[in-house]
């Protein structure tokens, strides 16, 4: 008995393996199942039943383009505006092209888009001079670098049952917040662009069709509030201080690491800072 279900669970693995060969590899399906044959030492025709209205090569064709379509929809269900912006018939090969280059090891449908960003930076071009050219490449890395952030920032732990305190900017609070300690929030992400990512998905929201933006390196930060994602254009200095403030820290402090800091800008800043959730007085 116990031999028999160590067979039986060494020819599932086997066929298990067998499957994902032909689901994943590149290429047509016939050199999918060369491979798969190859890899598994298994064929088609020990795999799949086949009748005679119903050969083997339809219903594995039938299943992995199922499979492949399948992931595509997931995708574009985590990058709308993306796929709105490149538009479907190219989205969707880029989409194919990325699953088959990085196959989903996990059950989970998050983590099937966890690496698309850094497959259309790494895919793009090189040598490209104009900036229109350097623009239809970029772009789109970055916005999907901006989809995904939003992703994992609305999955990462967040300030929702810390306790808020109303930022004010009254004297009281602009003499003692200097000696407060800070920290940013577990979810905040900062990104730094080369395009002006944020109001490109702002338009893309609401409109059907949207020029593309001209280069302009700048910072965004997204956060979560009240379980819902965030995100404010932010300049150098504040970028700056957010990270000095990932560890709880004394403001005072971490405005020495802070290159350019006008104080006066600073403490107008910080109630914005504490009311959106970028920072937090730790406890």
């Amino acid at each position: 008995m116990k031999e028999s279900c160590l067979k039986n669970d060494s020819q599932l693995r086997q066929l298990q393996y067998w499957l994902q060969e032909v689901l994943i590899n590149r290429g047509n399906l016939y050199q999918k199942l060369l491979g798969a044959e190859h890899q598994a030492n298994l064929t088609l025709e020990e795999t799949i039943k086949e009748t005679e209205l119903f050969p083997a090569i339809e219903r594995i064709n039938i299943y992995a383009s199922g499979y492949i379509a399948r992931l595509v929809e997931a995708l574009k269900a985590e990058y709308p505006l993306l796929c709105k912006f490149m538009g479907v018939e190219v989205f969707e090969g880029f989409a194919k092209a990325y699953i088959v280059t990085h196959p989903s090891r996990y059950s989970s449908l998050y983590k099937l888009g966890a690496k698309f960003p850094e497959f259309l930076e790494e895919t793009q071009p090189k040598g490209a001079n104009c900036p229109d050219q350097v623009a239809l490449f970029q772009i789109p890395a970055e916005l999907a670098l901006y989809e995904r952030t939003q992703a994992e920032v609305l999955l990462d732990h967040g300030l929702e049952e810390h306790p808020h305190y109303t930022s004010e900017t009254s004297i009281a609070f602009l003499t003692t917040i200097h000696s407060e300690t800070l920290q940013t929030s577990p979810c905040l992400r900062v990104l730094k662009m080369e395009y002006p990512i944020r109001s490109l998905a702002i338009s893309l929201r609401l409109n059907d069709t949207v020029t593309t933006p001209q280069r302009a390196k700048n910072w965004v930060a997204l956060t979560r509030k009240d379980y819902k994602v965030v995100s404010l254009q932010i300049c150098d200095w504040q970028a700056e201080l957010l990270e000095a403030l990932k560890s709880p820290t004394p403001l005072y402090r971490a405005l020495e690491n802070v290159k350019f800091s006008n104080m006066a800008e600073v403490l107008l800043w910080l109630p914005t800072a504490l009311d959106f959730g970028l920072v937090y007085y730790p406890k």
